[in-house]
């Protein structure tokens, strides 16, 4: 499509069905005008399908979802967070405790040992409030607020939270994050979509596809994935992705970290210059076949890149049955286990201050 060519952007939304307790669910589509398709929902702040073209124009769902509010719904527990909006704290922490003020906080322990994603009904189990915001011909926004209360899965503080979704004519689509709280708390947010640029269900996985990630060192972990301390290099290593290498290429090598991980699913140090507050590139992906690219960029420290590896074939999605490997995603993040670690960068909040974060997802075609 030439510039030429391209339509305005736009953003519609239709019912999608009711939550078990009778809330009313609704689904958003989003439109670049360019070819890229964004659609989510309000439960859980979802994504639950990116329409992307390829070097011939034709679109693929380069993400995995499920076809109804239903298949979320019965999930449950057992849900692997397939595009949700993650909180209060994305990631790990360590046998479900943390201290901060000198007061020890317990959470509770949904990846045996430890707490994950924010607890049994986080941030992806709630319907967010969803406002379209003001549009141009060049793109649209969407702004998603929750309130999650003192004590909200033991979390301390009532936490007020916006996320917004833009989606632009250059086929970008940001995320950016805000958050008050009226006592101390910990914070990690970010955004779970599983990426597959050749396609969702694609025979081959992810293995062909090229990724390249903004880092010279990474958090090794202990067998609960939690970090074991200090980060380490990359070089020599399978973690090492500084120059463009297929997910594919070192995944099998016989190396602690992988088998104890059933793959890839580690934190990453991003490595920044200059004004670390603005988002900066953190990773590319690029499916050769199809030609179709992603490039991430953001402010926050880490990424947490992570190749399905629990899809177990029990789960059958949009794209067919779901299994390790179909796809590799990019959660821009703090640290694992942050608030039990005083030398990682803080995920603490205090009242008065304001977190911000930005995260853009850039689609592409090499041609």
């Amino acid at each position: 499509m030439t510039t030429s060519e391209a339509q305005a952007a736009t953003l519609g939304s239709a019912p999608f069905g009711t939550t078990g307790d009778g809330k009313p669910v609704s689904l958003y589509t989003m439109t670049s005008g360019r070819g890229v398709v964004v659609k989510f929902m309000s439960y859980g702040g979802t994504l639950t399908q990116i329409m992307a073209p390829d070097r011939n124009g034709h679109a693929a769902d380069v993400i995995l979802g499920l076809p109804t509010l239903a298949d979320y719904l019965k999930l449950g527990s057992a849900s692997p967070y397939f595009g949700a909006l993650i909180g209060r704290y994305a990631n790990r922490i360590a046998k479900g405790r943390f201290s901060l003020d000198g007061k020890e906080y317990t959470l509770a322990i949904n990846n045996p040992p430890n707490a994950l994603h924010g607890g049994l009904e986080a941030f992806d189990k709630r319907v967010w409030t969803v406002e379209p915001t003001a549009t141009s011909g060049h793109a649209v926004s969407a702004r998603l607020t929750l309130t999650s209360p003192d004590g909200d899965q033991g979390y301390p503080g009532t936490l007020q939270v916006t996320v917004t979704y833009t989606l632009s004519d250059d086929n970008a689509f940001t995320i950016t994050y805000q958050a008050t709280t009226d006592k101390d708390t910990v914070l990690n947010l970010t955004n779970h979509a599983y990426f597959n640029l050749a396609g969702a269900g694609a025979p081959d996985g992810v293995y062909p596809q090229v990724l390249t990630i903004n880092a010279d060192s990474y958090l090794p972990t202990d067998a609960g994935a939690i970090p074991l301390g200090a980060a380490e290099s990359v070089a020599g290593t399978p973690f090492d992705f500084r120059k463009p290498t297929p997910i594919g290429a070192h995944i099998r090598d016989n190396n602690e970290q992988l088998l104890m991980a059933h793959g890839y699913d580690h934190n990453w140090v991003l490595s920044k210059t200059g004004d670390r507050s603005q988002p900066q590139f953190a990773a590319r992906l690029v499916d050769p076949a199809s030609g179709r690219t992603l490039e991430c960029l953001t402010d926050q420290p880490g990424i947490q890149a992570y190749t399905s590896n629990f899809l177990t074939a029990t789960i059958a999605g949009i794209g067919g049955i779901y299994r390790q490997t179909d796809a590799v995603t990019m959660e821009t993040q703090h640290y694992p286990d942050s608030p039990n670690h005083p030398d990682y960068p803080t995920t603490e909040l205090k009242p008065g201050e304001i977190f911000h974060s930005t995260t853009i997802f850039r689609f592409g075609v090499a041609r």
